[in-house]
Order: C-alpha cells, then sequence, then structure tokens
C-alpha cells in the first residue's frame, strides 16, 4: 500500500516533501529537497519499519558501496521516523518503461538498444566487481535514465533484492525476467544478472523472447536458450549472440567477457555503442528513440 505524506510537508526538520513518485509493494518514493533548496534534486523512499525489513537493509549496505559511482544513486542518509524507516538518496531520472510507453511503437531502436545494453553491462560489472553484490530484479522499472546537460545519464536503481555475489542461499524466482538458470538450479550467479538484462533489453526491442501460449514459462525459456538467435531478425542478431555467449560462460564458469564486449562492439556498423542515447524532446518530455 502506498504510504501518503502530504505535499509540503517538513520530515525530520529537514526535508520538504515534494510529489509522490510512485509506490510499491515495499516502499513509496517522494521528491524531496532540504530547506534550503529551490529544486527537488533528491528522493525519499519510505517503509513501514517491521523490525525485519531485510530489503530496506540490504539496499542501505549496498548503496553505500557504491558511493561516488555515477550509474547508480548517490546514498545521502537514513532515517527512522515513528514506525518509518527512510532513505534518503539523489534523484535518478525517469524509468525505462516509463520512456517505452511515450513511444508512439513502444520500443527503442536497435542502436539505442545497443547503448543501453553497454550502460546495464558497465553498471553490473561494477556492482559484481567492486560491490560484491548481484542484484536479483533487473527489469524496466529499474533502469533508469536522466537528461544532464543535454545528455541521457543511466543508473541501475533499487538494490533491495541484492545479495551477496557469492551467496550459496537458495533462490525461488520465476518471474519472466528471471533467467532460466535460475529457474531450474535456484542458484542466483553474476551471470544470470546479465542474461536478465538482455531478456529485458530484448522486450524494449519489441521481440518476444518467450511464447507462453503453449508452454509454460519455464519450457517457453528452454526453448529460447537452445537457439538464441532464432527470434531476432538479421539486424538484431547480436542480442541472440549475446545470450548465446552468456548461456556458454555459465556452462564453463567462465567469467571472461571479452568475447561478450566484442560482439558488442560490432554489433551494429558505424554505431559506437558508447555513443549517447538518442532522443528528441516533444512537448517538453524526452522521448527516446
Amino acid at each position: 500500500d502506498s504510504i501518503d505524506i502530504p505535499r509540503g510537508k517538513v520530515l525530520a526538520k529537514k526535508y520538504w516533501i515534494g510529489d509522490k513518485i510512485n509506490y510499491g509493494s515495499f516502499a513509496t518514493v517522494y521528491f524531496v529537497k532540504t530547506l534550503d533548496e529551490k529544486d527537488y534534486s533528491k528522493i525519499l523512499k519510505i517503509a513501514k519499519d517491521n523490525n525485519s525489513n531485510e530489503k530496506h537493509h540490504t539496499e542501505i549496505l549496498i548503496l553505500k558501496k557504491l558511493l561516488g559511482e555515477n550509474c547508480f544513486p548517490q546514498f545521502i542518509e537514513e532515517l527512522s521516523i515513528a514506525g518509518y524507516q527512510c532513505i534518503v538518496m539523489s534523484y535518478s531520472g525517469e524509468c525505462v518503461a516509463d520512456y517505452l510507453q511515450r513511444n508512439p511503437t513502444k520500443t527503442f531502436c536497435n542502436s539505442n538498444i545497443l547503448r543501453l545494453t553497454v550502460c546495464l553491462f558497465k553498471s553490473l560489472h561494477y556492482l559484481h566487481h567492486a560491490a560484491g553484490y548481484v542484484h536479483r530484479d533487473i527489469h524496466e522499472g529499474n533502469l533508469m535514465l536522466k537528461l544532464s546537460n543535454g545528455i541521457l545519464t543511466f543508473h541501475l536503481i533499487d538494490f533491495g533484492n541484492g545479495a551477496l555475489a557469492n551467496s550459496t542461499q537458495k533462490c525461488n524466482y520465476n518471474s519472466i525476467s528471471t533467467s532460466y538458470n535460475v529457474m531450474i538450479s535456484h542458484k542466483y550467479n553474476p551471470l544470470d544478472d546479465f542474461v536478465s538484462s538482455m531478456y529485458c533489453m530484448s522486450q524494449c526491442a519489441g521481440v518476444r523472447l518467450f511464447n507462453t501460449k503453449n508452454d509454460t514459462l519455464i519450457d517457453a525459456k528452454a526453448k529460447f536458450h537452445r537457439d538464441p538467435c532464432k527470434v531476432y531478425n538479421s539486424s538484431q542478431k547480436w542480442m541472440g549472440m549475446v545470450v548465446a555467449k552468456l548461456v556458454q560462460m555459465q556452462k564453463v564458469q567462465s567469467e571472461d567477457h571479452k568475447p561478450v564486449r566484442m560482439i558488442l562492439d560490432s554489433a551494429i556498423p558505424h554505431c559506437d555503442p558508447d555513443s549517447p542515447i538518442k532522443f528528441e524532446i516533444i512537448d517538453k518530455k524526452v522521448v527516446i528513440e
């Protein structure tokens, strides 16, 4: 349920509450600013304090490990207020799911999918190797883009479902974004974040990976994994090649991502995967090509 706080209320004698951004089963998110600030450049994530609030503590733990890194929200402080736990952090922009809705085709073009994939992969490399955590919840609602000095900057958010990268705890996820490996093995390793990322990027490109009309989700995923390139058209074939390479890496337990980077570098002729995401402004809103 949404936690409602009236706009203009002062929280902890420190923050003005602005508009509500969204809410989920775990927390509600608001714009906030300090009492002396002009713009709402921060967000407040507020959740009920039920003592065993593991997600809240995991998120804080991971955010602190990501301080100073530019593809993540920046942790500012945690607050406890009469039965609620709060996290204040920098604002990361709008989520990819919202940008997709704004696009007439509800998809992004091939070159922007490539650019977004590279941004996401870079953030995952840092999360796994420098911070030592896996994300475990990659979907369009957790990938953010914010217009800053004429360029769309990427942020990966929402670390409440995160776990240590070398964790051996069982993992019973079975959503559309859960990697096939996790659904059959119930173990999560860093490569599963990358596989989930490719499921997500394919969806953003308008590619339907899993035909669940006649198959269960797990069977549909098994079929896709047997021949990942089959579902993509020729210009999007690079996505299938990346999935195939990730699956192969999982089989031999390789952590060498160079072959994946080589696929990305040569994915689209004359397109630099590290170039800025292309967009236009329509009715004062960012619309991604």
